[in-house]
């Protein structure tokens, strides 16, 4: 017995929506993961911070971060990098900044020392 082309057309249709829906909804899940709430990717959100731990590569906290942020500062074998975090300004119209401490690790990739969510404002 054979379908109609029309029939044939609409199921083959809906595999491919179907296909495609999985993968989409896989991107604006990551999306979510870097600052979407605050509406920017530039930014840290606290759950991010909250995952960075002490010992992790910078270019581990940059792809959790979704962010390379800016030189803070540096000497004697260590620096420190500054984020922008996702939340409005203090009552006083400060942005605050997340700082994360680095040091060179055992390879002499710098890893996470310390970090503080509210480090820098200004």
């Amino acid at each position: 017995m054979r379908r109609p082309a029309a029939v044939l057309l609409s199921s083959t249709t809906c595999v491919l929506v179907l296909g495609l829906a999985v993968p989409l909804a896989g991107a604006a899940g990551a999306a979510g993961a870097t600052g979407a709430a605050a509406g920017r990717q530039d930014c840290v959100t606290r759950a991010e911070f909250r995952a960075v731990e002490q010992g992790t590569t910078k270019r581990a906290v940059h792809a959790t971060f979704g962010t390379a942020g800016v030189f803070g500062d540096g000497g004697a074998g260590g620096f420190s990098r500054l984020y922008d975090q996702c939340r409005a300004s203090t009552p006083g119209g400060e942005q605050c900044d997340v700082v994360v401490e680095y040091a060179a690790g055992p390879e002499q990739r710098p890893r996470v020392g310390a970090k503080r969510f509210d480090g820098v404002c200004g």
